[in-house]
């Protein structure tokens, strides 16, 4: 991205928020927050998969949950690097008089749907339920010329979003297993899958209905910050049309059920609810979906510069930047309070980094662009038939003030 890139408006108000207003104030906002291992309350027994764990944000979602009880799925590319770290962690217990944590290793490469398919196999043949889907890996190449992933997406759309949308869409019986679970069901409502993006999905306007190049491949077309923005917003785009189909199919259990009952007590009478945003605002269906914007978070974002830049990079930046256990607190916050459903009816289900609910802007919310997302994204993934989910359709309600927004 060029200095003229950044004197457009659009690019110049994200850059704005995402390079220096966001950082610098970020931790005003989040003083009295509690610790990750606080919000990640009561999740013992309940098991997680959490896709890139051995380092970031990833890892310390991962070690929350593991010194919670939690069984930890450590869903990550370098088999080696997962049963480091899982060794580490029960090192870290045995040395604190904890409990050994449940952990287990399984190889998922998000850079290529064969390995996305082959895990999703071996789990489902295993009948194994899911309670919690922490979609945490990602990748930003920063300053990096546009390249591809082994099955030819570009490399931020394919591994951040659609490895994780087929991911997400092939584990969904193992999730509704989960759900039926009596602990989760008192504990969480049922099961979670929670998207982690990032407020860099401003840098990503334009992607929806009528988008001819949604990887940037048009010749100077692609810009990093773009990409990268691009497949931020696609998981958020994601999440909110994945909680609208999942509350539609929800709402026509609930009918029957309560069509049911009225049947059995001699009447016709009819559920009381309402819908917002195209979901049961009654009750959290099965399975609950959220996006998360973690702050800015000190990681290894920077890899893909010159060491200098990374020194340097650090050494600022330390001061301001959140620690990956304080970028976590919005993961476990969606992932496991029993207040994310009731705050995220009116947003789509997106948090900030201190956990509040966020209105996004209407093109960020664009239903139509949802739905085009959805589409596009099966088509590209060669979805099958059975994992698909009907359109939804929003039946309208005023919406309350936002409590955040982006």
């Amino acid at each position: 991205m060029g200095l003229l890139d950044y004197a457009r408006p659009a690019t110049f108000k994200a850059a704005t928020f995402n390079y220096v207003a966001g950082p610098m104030f970020q931790k005003l906002s989040m003083w009295d927050l509690p610790a990750a291992d606080e919000l990640a309350g009561d999740v013992k027994g309940l098991t997680a998969v959490v896709t890139g764990p051995t380092s970031g944000i990833g890892e310390a979602t991962a070690a929350v949950l593991a010194r919670r009880g939690a069984h930890v799925v450590l869903a990550c590319r370098s088999r080696s690097k997962g049963e480091a770290l899982a060794k580490r962690l029960a090192a870290e217990a045995a040395a604190a008089g904890a409990p050994s944590p449940s952990l287990e290793v399984m190889q998922l490469d998000l850079d290529s749907l064969e390995s996305v398919r082959a895990f999703v196999a071996a789990w489902n043949a295993a009948q194994r339920p899911l309670h919690l889907l922490l979609n945490n890996a990602g990748v930003f190449n920063m300053g990096v010329a546009r390249a591809t992933t082994a099955d030819g997406f570009e490399s931020h759309m394919g591994t951040n979003h659609l490895a994780h949308f087929l991911l997400t869409l092939g584990l969904l019986p193992a999730l509704r297993r989960g759900a039926a679970d009596p602990a989760a069901r008192a504990r969480l409502g049922g099961a979670r899958v929670v998207n982690v993006s990032s407020s860099m999905l401003m840098f990503g306007a334009g992607l929806g209905a009528g988008d001819a190049d949604p990887e940037l491949a048009a010749e100077g077309s692609y810009r990093s910050e773009a990409a990268y923005g691009r497949s931020k917003l696609a998981q958020v785009l994601f999440a909110r049309e994945l909680r609208r189909r999942l509350a539609r199919e929800s709402d026509a259990d609930a009918r029957d059920a309560a069509a049911a009952a009225a049947d059995a007590a001699g009447g016709r009478a009819g559920p009381k609810w309402h819908e917002v945003d195209g979901v049961h605002a009654e009750g959290p269906p099965r399975v609950q979906v959220y996006a998360v914007h973690p702050g800015y978070v000190l990681t290894d974002v920077v890899r893909s510069l010159p060491a200098v830049v990374q020194r340097a990079y650090r050494l600022l930046m330390s001061r301001i930047l959140l620690t990956p256990e304080q970028g976590a607190r919005a993961t476990l916050f969606a992932a496991c309070s029993p207040d994310a459903w009731r705050a995220s009816l009116h947003t789509g289900g997106f948090f900030n980094a201190d956990t509040r609910p966020v209105v996004l802007s209407e093109a960020m919310l664009d239903d139509a662009a949802a739905e085009w997302l959805w589409d596009w994204s099966a088509r590209r993934v060669k979805l099958p038939h059975e994992w698909n989910l009907p359109a939804a359709h929003v039946v309208g309600a005023a919406a309350p003030a936002p409590q955040s927004s982006l």
